[in-house]
């Protein structure tokens, strides 16, 4: 066994990561940068290298990875942490991902396909149309009369969203949009287009599938 110290620095897990780009590293010498030593009879690169094999064996339990020789208990919940990490934030950054086309906002209002009432629901967009936040602005059948621009934009300014999308859900499966419903939405195209958010699209969602108006109706966002 050669110990860590021995080795030049520039062969170093942790100092290769200081010095270099985590691109240029391989997965043991990244797997040995988080759990930070060897034992008794392996050095640190010796031990991640036999987590990394185990892994793509599909090793992933605390069990199974304190098999391991050389992994204790610590280590293999470093490991477990990571790769759980690695996870969480991918989920986050999924959640995230660019809503610029209809089919990707009806994913994100799966949660009112079937609800008994109409919620219209506002998604507020970065420049890049990622999601800042989605927010429900009106419970029951959408009308222009009622749905004021302020109530839709002030998150907007708030927020600095440079866009926003409608979608609301139709209970009874029609994909059809209403009057109320082309009216609203060229209610909010004006008032956005004064503003300087555009409304980029209003999605009519059912179980069913979906309708853009931005499609189907251009006019009504010009």
């Amino acid at each position: 066994m050669q110990p860590i110290t021995s080795l030049p620095d520039q062969c170093k897990p942790r100092e290769r990561l200081i010095s270099h780009s985590s691109e240029s590293m391989t997965v043991s010498e990244l797997i040995a940068v988080i759990i930070g030593t060897g034992s008794s009879k392996s050095g640190v690169l010796e031990v991640a290298d036999r987590i990394f094999h185990s892994l793509i064996d599909g090793a992933s339990a605390l069990a199974d990875l304190q098999a391991i020789s050389g992994v204790g208990q610590s280590k293999a919940l470093r490991i477990i942490a990571a790769l759980r990490l690695h996870s969480a934030l991918q989920q986050q950054i999924d959640s995230a991902a660019s809503l610029d086309k209809p089919e990707a906002i009806y994913q994100a209002m799966e949660d009112t396909w079937e609800m008994p009432q109409e919620h219209l629901a506002v998604f507020y967009l970065t420049v890049h149309q990622t999601k800042v936040k989605r927010e429900f602005v009106s419970i029951g059948t959408l009308s222009a009369s009622l749905l004021h621009p302020r109530e839709v934009y002030r998150p907007a300014i708030l927020n600095n969203a440079a866009h926003i999308v409608l979608a609301h859900n139709h209970p009874s499966g029609c994909l059809a949009p209403s009057q109320a419903d082309l009216q609203a939405t060229r209610v909010i195209a004006e008032a956005g287009y004064v503003l300087g958010i555009e409304l980029l699209d209003h999605v009519i969602c059912a179980k069913s599938g979906f309708t853009s108006l931005r499609k189907v109706y251009p006019e009504l966002f010009t």
